[in-house]
């Protein structure tokens, strides 16, 4: 018997009355009844919904689990004083027998009911760690001893078998559910599975903006079983399919020239060292006029060279510098203090005719192929991107696409110089034409300045701010600041006076007072103090009618398509390029804090390891590990000589002098990434409030709360094994931080081109979760003495 508002629940989940029928779930009403199943005093749990479990055999094993009508702390009751059991859908049972057919393993009954009926024979567990024995508890009630799966589990034959497990998405990360799930595919993998961890896309958001919980049924109900059946099966292909790097580089020209004279944005993730800035080149060609943006004046350089060989007409922006620019302080004090040399200093130039830089910069506008940096091209890519059918984007673009401006002070002095400013130009242009525009963007950053002012000292919570109604942009203000400036011998910081300056035009797309809780350097441990500050951004419009690709190794679409105020088409060839060179990573956790003792431990360990036949190695590593490795002038290295005469090149995290360029295989045998960039919370929080994400940014601490996570990595022998880490509970800021640390990771290992014939092989010393292949030797920190013991040995042998 089932009551009505239990077969509502039931279809709630997707399920249809053959499935229900099949499960023969039904309705308990006598209170005896429900007390012989769990085993204790159930009066206070009737009526509920009973799922009876079966054996492997299909016959029912007397074990149930029941959902009361009024559960208070739980939806679900198992029995007391009895050991779990696995629950076996009625689709399960004949395909279990068979080694050839998959399994899915997930949480909860109506779950497994749900995927079931969706075609994937599944098996509901009762919890993360519902699928293990019982184990022994030490003294603080915690398991201990190996973990193992139930009797019944461990009776089916999953050697070769093709098993799927998936949980909820819940609305916070669960590191317990983590090191559960992770635990369970390594068990699973060493009994012969093959284990493929799928994941489900968020839920909706609530009113307070956080994600909502979901289940595979509430997948299926929501997309239909067809979506969840291609969700499962688009993960399966994308962990194991593998493709030629010729035919990978053939797909990207192609596509590449086949958007040519399509309006729209296209993004391609492909792996660094994959070819994506020569797959510009045919694009260019077929395009006939062009803008391309790389990250640095080297690459930029790089990429002109390039373009010429192939016959383009290229030219790259010109740097700024002494070597250019024979009025180069005067260039550098406009820069320092927010305003453009170009506006503000070169019109009255004496030098302007046989300025090198002018003449280059005009080589670089009349130019059908302009080549530009990411900095210049945020501060005028509406000029640089006028024309041009084709745009290629190259490397993290966030701070292209949306510019940020941030202060803490300063805006006195911004107020100060707006006003004398303003009264120059009234006494100079009174009854000109253009004289009440002037007044009116003047007196409009005196007004923006008051009105930040007052946000500064009374705001309490991180939280957007209404964005003044803009004056427009008259002619000369640059110059004019600059010589109200001069005049008052005020100088205000650059950021403060750009950023004011871009509200009062009506650049600013977002504005945010930030308020953050930071550690009181030389105060106590714990004690905080308040940190405010006024966050600006503009939004970066691309040109409608150009063909753009953004080209980036680390970028997430979803990111791209925020940031671009636009939508995105993902051109990513499908696939993975299969390593040339090994790429290996040791799950050590190497982060700014590790003392140089540990580090060098770690390091000998390491380098004794590799082969005698790698003498000229590079390390990428935290800028404070550098002189433990490379030495000072001072006190020398830390390492041993034995040990540091193998090392060839060191550099540090989020250095870009060396990005996209082939320096690394030109100069070195082997790379090691020593570490984790790992970033504060702060730089998090930048993060989310960049992709507009502020009510994110502003939530309390102990909602977000980082802890110790887990997930499952891959070894050669091609075992699971489940890795140690770190991460955030919260999903926007855990996303945000993985979207930080996991690039700048990726762009170091990718720069020893693993995937290229002329590649190197790779050394990851990190916790995070890359999807790399994990070592099977097991690292153990080697100190000084045990090295010359070692050492010793080795000569003698």
């Amino acid at each position: 018997m089932l009551f009505p508002h239990h077969i509502a629940d039931l279809r709630k989940s997707g399920l249809t009355d053959a499935t229900i029928s099949a499960s023969s779930v039904y309705t308990e009403t006598s209170p005896l009844n429900v007390s012989r199943i769990l085993n204790r005093p159930a009066n206070h749990l009737v009526p509920c919904l009973v799922f009876p479990y079966r054996r492997l055999d299909g016959e029912l094993n007397g074990f149930a689990v029941v959902k009361p009508d009024n559960a208070i702390d739980r939806k679900y009751e198992s029995p007391s004083g009895v050991a779990n059991h696995a629950y076996f859908t009625p689709g399960s049972i004949s395909e279990i027998q068979n080694p050839f057919f998959g399994l899915m393993l997930v949480e909860g009954q109506k779950k497994a009911l749900a995927a079931d009926q969706a075609g994937y024979p599944c098996i509901g567990l009762t919890g993360p760690f519902g699928w293990q024995k019982s184990r022994p508890k030490d003294g603080k009630g915690r398991g201990t001893g190996p973990r193992e799966l139930l009797g019944e589990l461990a009776a089916i034959n999953w050697t070769g078998r093709h098993v799927t497990v998936c949980f909820d998405t819940d609305p916070r990360r669960n590191f317990s559910v983590n090191h559960g799930l992770a635990e369970l595919a390594r068990v699973l993998s060493e009994h012969g599975a093959k284990v493929l961890i799928a994941h489900l896309p968020i839920g909706p958001r609530d009113e307070n903006d956080i994600p909502t919980k979901v289940g595979i049924d509430d997948f299926i109900v929501a997309n239909g079983a067809k979506s969840f059946c291609e969700l499962i099966e688009l993960q399966r292909i994308g962990k194991s399919s593998t493709r030629s790097l010729n035919e990978y580089r053939a797909e990207l020209s192609a596509s590449r020239v086949e958007s040519v004279g399509r309006r729209g944005v296209f993004l391609d993730t492909s792996p660094v060292g994959s070819g994506k800035s020569y797959a510009d080149i045919a694009a260019c060609q077929k395009a006939e006029s062009s803008l391309t943006i790389q990250p640095t004046h080297k690459n930029c350089e790089q990429t002109e060279n390039d373009y010429c060989d192939f016959g383009l007409d290229a030219t790259a922006y010109p740097v700024l510098s002494r070597k250019t620019c024979q009025n180069y302080d005067e260039a550098d004090l406009a820069l320092e203090h927010g305003l453009s040399p170009s506006a503000a200093i070169c019109p009255g130039c004496t030098f302007r005719n046989v300025c090198d830089y002018q003449y280059v910069l005009g080589l670089a506008e009349s130019s059908p192929h302009r080549i530009s940096t990411h900095n210049r091209a945020e501060l005028s890519f509406d000029q640089l991107a006028e024309g041009r059918r084709y745009i290629s984007i190259h490397e993290d673009s966030s701070s292209l696409l949306r510019p940020k401006f941030e202060i803490a002070k300063g805006l006195e002095l911004v107020s100060i110089v707006a006003t004398e400013a303003r009264n120059q130009a009234i006494s100079e242009i009174v009854g000109q034409k253009d004289c009440a525009t002037t007044e009116w963007y003047f007196e409009k950053m005196i007004r923006v300045c008051d009105e930040l002012i007052n946000h500064l000292d009374h705001s309490t919570t991180t939280s957007s701010i209404d964005i003044p109604v803009a004056a427009g942009k008259p002619q000369n203000v640059d110059a004019r600041l600059l010589r109200a400036m001069r005049s008052k011998k005020t100088w205000p910081g650059g950021e403060a006076v750009q950023l004011v300056k871009a509200i009062a035009a009506g650049e600013i797309a977002e504005l945010v007072i930030r308020v953050d809780e930071v550690f009181a350097r030389g105060k106590a441990k714990d004690e905080k103090q308040i940190r405010k500050s006024v966050v600006g951004f503009k939004q970066t419009k691309l040109p409608a009618k150009a063909t753009i690709w953004f080209s980036d190794a680390t970028a997430d679409h979803g990111e791209v398509e925020i940031l671009a105020g636009r939508p995105v088409t993902n051109c990513t060839p499908s696939g993975r390029l299969a390593d040339q060179h090994p790429v290996r990573q040791v799950a050590v956790d190497i982060k700014r804090s590790t003392s140089r003792g540990k580090l060098i431990a770690i390091m000998r360990a390491v380098l004794m390891t590799i082969p005698d036949r790698f003498q000229r190695i590079g390390i990428i590593c935290d800028q404070l590990h550098k002189p433990a490795l490379q030495g000072t002038a001072k006190n020398g290295p830390n390492i041993e000589a034995r040990y540091r005469s193998r090392i060839l090149k060191v550099e540090h995290f989020r250095n870009g002098s060396s990005r996209g360029s082939n320096e690394w295989i030109q100069e070195c045998d082997l790379l090691i990434v020593a570490g984790t960039p790992r970033v504060p919370p702060s730089a998090v929080k930048d993060r989310l409030i960049q992709l507009g994400k502020v009510r994110a940014a502003s939530r309390d601490e102990k909602w977000i709360e980082w802890g110790r996570d887990y997930w499952s990595g891959v070894t050669d022998a091609g075992l699971l094994v489940t890795v140690e880490g770190t991460g955030y509970r919260d999903r926007d800021w855990h996303a945000a931080y993985r979207s930080i640390v996991a690039s700048e990771l990726r762009q170091a290992i990718g720069r020893g081109r693993s995937i290229c014939e002329n590649g190197i092989p790779t050394i990851v010393l990190s916790d995070e979760p890359l999807e790399i292949i994990l070592s099977d030797v097991e690292l153990k920190p080697v100190s000084e003495s045990e090295a010359e013991i070692l050492d010793a040995i080795v000569r003698l042998s």
